[in-house]
């Protein structure tokens, strides 16, 4: 058991954000050891849990071999500087980094566990958050889970890479999936296989925001009200894990804690925030994507603010992206005739998508949130990712045949 606790200072000087993190970690009542492991790392702004698999020895060795990887490939990574304020292409090019290096990782524990016949079939799962400037760099692997704790509401950052969740995302119901004698098994792993996809994500910080990071035995063992309130106390790490320690779990138990004490760029966040998620899941253009999807979609977004009678999209021109009504509401006219007026979740310059020219003039009618997506780098995450894009084309197809003109 151990608890490594500091703080750091994510940004130049003056900081942006002053971020403590804090980890704690239990074999758990029922287990001899402890395949959890963790990083809390105040000066490099890391932070990650590994939950290794494969027997004591082996899932000792992956999680250990992939967390020292990781501390070591971000102290020496120069492209991690100058990150205060970064547009949205230095953005992708740090999570394609930060997804890269994961990757590797993982190479390396599957060339560790060939070649060792005492080592054979280990691996882990793999939770990362990077802290800098005002936000962080998510990347997810397996069943371990992130969350992030704003405004008194409690927000889950990842998706289970489980047959269970393969189930939900198909359409059965949780009780299906609950009576699933395989819904805890692992469909992506570090260490499995010669190579594995990565999850990643960029969440806006906000300050208060509390965010966790934790192996399934710590989940399993509270429910999401307890994970809130345990995130609010000031051992919050140490507190989450013996509050999951009274119910005698099944499991090791690790939790990392990051708290934003302070940030120097007070305006509200709105990249990855609960308000945005929410918007975007009532978006008609986003329908069928998961509350995971609608967060690794905003890590190409921007979120944009507009007063009443800013121009938004002109008319006749190209679109440089696709907008989502956050808050307030936009006006769109066609040669000065109103043709309608949209309000959170819906969207509207579609021809992002195929980089036309907008047929209308959207202008803000009231003080309004925006979340753009800008053309190049949608199209690049839709290249990538070809469940998101179906889904949006299938539905951006739906919308303009709805459309009186394509009557």
């Amino acid at each position: 058991m151990s608890s490594p606790i500091g703080s750091s200072l994510a940004g130049s000087s003056p900081p942006i954000a002053r971020v403590v993190g804090r980890g704690y970690s239990d074999a758990g009542p029922r287990r001899d050891q402890n395949e959890d492991a963790f990083l809390a790392d105040p000066a490099l702004g890391l932070y990650a849990v590994s939950d290794g698999m494969g027997g004591h020895e082996g899932g000792e060795v992956a999680s250990a071999m992939v967390l020292n990887g990781l501390r070591a490939a971000v102290a020496r990574a120069p492209a991690l500087e100058g990150l205060e304020e970064p547009s949205v292409t230095r953005r992708g090019e740090v999570l394609r980094w930060l997804g890269g290096l994961v990757s590797e990782l993982n190479a390396e524990v599957f060339v560790a566990a060939k070649a060792d016949r005492a080592l054979w079939g280990m691996g882990c799962t793999l939770d990362v958050a990077l802290v800098r400037g005002g936000g962080v760099y998510l990347a997810h692997v397996g069943d371990s889970r992130m969350y992030a704790a704003r405004d008194g509401k409690l927000l889950r950052l990842t998706e289970d890479h489980t047959y269970g969740q393969d189930l939900l995302s198909e359409g059965a119901t949780p009780e299906q999936v609950a009576r699933h004698p395989q819904r805890a098994a692992l469909t992506r792993a570090i260490g499995r296989g010669p190579k594995v996809q990565v999850d990643t994500a960029f969440l806006e910080l906000q300050e208060g925001d509390r965010l966790l990071l934790c192996s399934d035995g710590l989940y399993a063992a509270l429910d999401e009200e307890q994970l809130k309130a345990g995130l609010s106390r000031q051992d919050a790490a140490e507190g989450l894990v013996r509050a999951a320690l009274a119910g005698t779990p099944d499991d090791n138990l690790t939790a990392v804690v990051i708290a934003v004490e302070a940030l120097r760029n007070l305006r509200p966040a709105l990249i990855g925030a609960e308000a945005t998620l929410s918007a975007l899941g009532r978006s008609r253009l986003f329908a069928g994507l998961s509350a995971g999807e609608l967060l690794r979609l905003q890590r190409v977004a921007v979120g944009r603010h507009a007063e009443p009678g800013e121009v938004i999209v002109p008319q006749e021109e190209s679109v440089d992206g696709l907008f989502v009504v956050l808050a307030g509401s936009v006006t769109a006219d066609r040669d000065g005739e109103p043709v309608a007026t949209l309000g959170p979740g819906d969207p509207f310059g579609e021809h992002a998508l195929v980089e036309g020219v907008s047929d209308v003039r959207v202008t803000a009618s009231a003080p309004s949130d925006l979340l753009c997506f800008p053309t190049a780098a949608l199209q690049t995450l839709l290249a990538a990712d070809a469940h998101i894009a179906s889904r949006v084309a299938l539905n951006a197809l739906r919308r303009a045949l709805e459309r009186p003109e394509a009557r």
